[in-house]
């Protein structure tokens, strides 16, 4: 649509000084899909399909590992964080599991959200392991 605009304005809609020169070319590189984020993404499900959802099943099981830790959860008061992480790791699971079964190539479609899915699920568990962690070591220094 934006080529046709500026062809109608003939010679002057290539010139520098309008802003429509600018708009054609954002229009010609917008539809490019493939820039690092979205290779990484689509890598993720590369990997998550060549290890036929073993990868998925390590980080839950990483994840619930770290996050069930009920005695030091409860005592520096983690449990809603941990239970929002598993809430997301779990929704997540089954979105992917769905659209696997129905039509796999719509992951495609949500890989870049999905990837980020999974950092931030990642990022909040290593959060609570940190948090957990520091305390151990400040208790241990003042005793």
């Amino acid at each position: 649509i934006t080529s046709e605009g500026l062809e109608s304005f003939g010679g002057l809609g290539y010139i520098e000084d309008s802003s429509l020169p600018t708009l054609y070319r954002d229009a010609q590189v917008l539809p490019i899909w493939e820039g690092t984020t979205n290779i990484l993404s689509l890598d993720v499900l590369r990997a998550l399909q060549k290890s036929n959802g073993e990868a998925i099943h390590a980080l839950v099981k990483h994840t619930k590992t770290r996050t069930s830790v009920k005695d030091r959860i409860q005592h520096f008061e983690l449990q809603t964080e941990a239970n929002t992480i598993n809430t997301w790791l779990e929704t997540t699971v089954g979105f992917v599991s769905e659209v696997m079964e129905s039509d796999p190539y719509m992951m495609e479609n949500a890989a870049r959200d999905f990837a980020f899915t999974l950092a931030h699920i990642y990022i909040g568990e290593l959060s609570c392991s940190v948090y957990l962690f520091y305390n151990l070591i400040c208790r241990i220094s003042s005793a």
